[in-house]
């Protein structure tokens, strides 16, 4: 591979593969009258799978991605600012999806989708973590990763307080 970002297109693609294979995979095992049942259902964890599997196989292609951008020599500043500044939508989505004020909730399914992909923008923030050059840059996308991580943790830690 001459160029550095082939090997990162190639990972991805791998990634994409496994993932496909993994949601594939589902089916082998299941009853065709309950996946024809509640194909609503079977197609949201279709996404859940391909997700969740894509999320971690292609974190090694996002770690070569961002060492390369750090070998170029890019600024990391205004990009962390940015990821900072769109992890403020965290705390947005719980408080939307647990508000009792009524005209919010319109936004609650954006806020459960928001709360399902959290822990794959948090493993992406935590690898530009590692990766980042400048005190700062790791100072944002530190802040950014934590409010990634309270929206993961806050859906599965309602579930377990409402369901006693």
């Amino acid at each position: 591979m001459k160029h550095p970002l082939v090997r990162v297109l190639a990972g991805y693609a791998v990634a994409a593969v496994l993932a496909t294979l993994a949601t594939w995979a589902r089916y082998l095992f299941a009853d065709p009258q309950d996946v024809i049942a509640s194909s609503g259902m079977w197609a949201f964890g279709d996404l859940l799978a391909w997700g969740g599997v894509f999320t971690l196989a292609g974190a090694l292609p996002t770690w070569w991605l961002l060492g390369w951008c750090r070998a170029q020599g890019a600024r990391w500043d205004t990009p962390a600012l940015l990821v900072l500044l769109l992890s403020l939508s965290a705390p947005l989505a719980i408080a939307f999806r647990y508000t009792p004020l009524r005209r919010f909730h319109d936004f609650e399914i954006l806020a459960v989708l928001f709360q399902l992909a959290a822990p794959a923008f948090a493993l992406a923030i935590g690898i530009a973590w590692l990766n980042a050059p400048t005190a700062r840059s790791r100072t944002w996308l530190l802040w950014a990763g934590l409010m990634q991580l309270a929206c993961a943790v806050s859906f599965p830690l309602q579930l377990a307080l409402t369901t006693r």
